[in-house]
């Protein structure tokens, strides 16, 4: 019943869900989808999984997953005029406002108005 690489196939399917759990923690606390989904998928995938070799590579890859896939929370909206670029924090509840306008420091502040009113809209309805 047990051959010499189900030890192996345990303690590392022990490792990836156990990584997979910090994973859905900070996932679920953040509100990040991308390390929630690898969390529970480096929790389930141990399971259908029986040779060593496939288990890690498969482990490491789901890993580096949230390391290259990163979802930016950014609205960019560019005008002949001037442009506006919002951006959430990754780790705060707060948002941080880029503008410019080419017209001069008058049309500059009616941008960032106008911009602080549009992410303030969507906000709203986002809760």
């Amino acid at each position: 019943m047990f051959e010499l690489g189900s030890t192996a196939v345990l303690i590392w399917g022990i490792i990836f869900g156990s990584i997979g759990v910090g994973l859905f923690l900070y996932g679920r606390k953040q509100k990040a989808v991308v390390p929630l989904c690898v969390g529970v998928a480096l929790c389930v995938f141990p399971y259908f999984i029986a040779n060593v070799y496939v288990l890690v590579l498969i482990g490491l890859v789901l890993v580096a997953i949230p390391y290259f896939v990163r979802v930016r929370s950014l609205l960019r909206i560019v005008t002949e005029q001037g442009w506006l670029a919002a951006r959430a924090s990754d780790t705060e509840d707060v948002y941080t406002l880029y503008a410019e306008s080419f017209r001069g420091k008058d049309h500059l502040h009616k941008i960032q108005e106008e911009g602080q009113e549009l992410i303030a809209k969507a906000l709203a309805v986002v809760k």
